[in-house]
């Protein structure tokens, strides 16, 4: 009997509880947990095209974004030839509050990598453009580029303070890892370490590797004739190590090339950054060589 009397009373009280809690509860409302953005763009040049780019991004929950675009260019008039026109479409999802994201289209890099495989069409390599890598769809159409899938995994911060309290100063860590391949079969990847001691001393090592292959050499013009290669093979690798603090700096960049019947070459860079805003004194150099 005293079990029968206890078992209806629990049924009672959750149903009032749940009773309760659905009057309570508002109404799902779309425009509360999303967000939606349109952009259109387009300009025109002399050589008689009209470039157009188009770019939608929904916003949810969970701090995610799905972005998707067309860009593209036409000829001008439009009447005239329509189908001469290209177009290149592109997608990504983004987790805003970290910067992790998938991408597949066209892409445009910075970084590490950027700043060590061209060095000579870059300016100095100031500290100031010491940045961290990533990528992101273009919003301009460029035929040249190659279509491709972006990875890049970003960690939240973790705080390590509770393990560096023995040592007195508080410890901030994230990291970064990412991977792009594209049509040409290429592949890139790359990883980053960030460490913020204190609040004025940051910490970042950061590595990236790359492999080709390229294709057989047999072209020759009529005023000189280049030699036969093969098909080969090239690796590439760089480091980055840099350190920040509200008034100095310190960043600076190595790279090696390795190229089948070529050979070895390195690249080195470093950037100083002394004072605070509104005024600073900046110091940069580079140089490479053979092996």
């Amino acid at each position: 009997m005293k079990l029968r009397y206890l078992l209806g009373t629990l049924i009672f009280c959750c149903t009032q509880y749940a009773y309760t809690d659905s009057a309570e509860t508002k109404p799902f409302k779309f425009r509360d947990h999303f967000h939606f953005k349109q952009l259109f763009t387009g300009s025109w040049n002399n050589k008689d095209q009209i470039g157009y780019s188009a770019i939608s991004t929904l916003s949810g929950p969970f701090d995610l974004a799905v972005r998707g675009q067309f860009t593209g260019f036409q000829p001008r008039p439009l009447w005239e030839d329509f189908y001469a026109g290209r177009i290149d479409a592109g997608a990504g999802i983004y987790h805003q509050r970290t910067g992790t994201r998938l991408l597949a289209g066209k892409l445009e890099t910075w970084g590490l990598a950027t700043r060590t495989r061209t060095v000579w069409i870059h300016a100095l390599p100031w500290f100031e453009v010491h940045k961290p890598s990533g990528a992101d769809l273009r919003t301009v159409y460029v035929a040249s580029a190659p279509e491709s899938i972006y990875l890049n995994l970003i960690s939240p911060e973790f705080d390590l303070s509770r393990i560096t309290s023995h040592f007195s100063f508080p410890l901030v860590v994230s990291l970064q890892n990412a991977a792009l391949f594209n049509e040409e079969n290429y592949f890139f990847l790359q990883g980053s370490s960030t460490a913020q001691i204190a609040k004025h001393h940051k910490f970042r090592f950061e590595w990236c590797y790359t492999e080709k292959s390229l294709p057989e050499r047999r072209q020759s013009t009529w005023f000189s004739e280049k030699r036969y290669l093969p098909v080969r093979e090239i690796r590439f690798y760089a480091f980055n190590l840099m350190y920040a603090h509200p008034w100095v700096g310190f960043s600076t960049d190595f790279a090696c090339s390795e190229i089948f019947a070529w050979g070895e070459d390195f690249y080195l860079n470093g950037g100083v950054r002394i004072g605070k805003r509104p005024w600073r004194l900046s110091f940069a150099a580079d140089g490479a060589g053979m092996y």
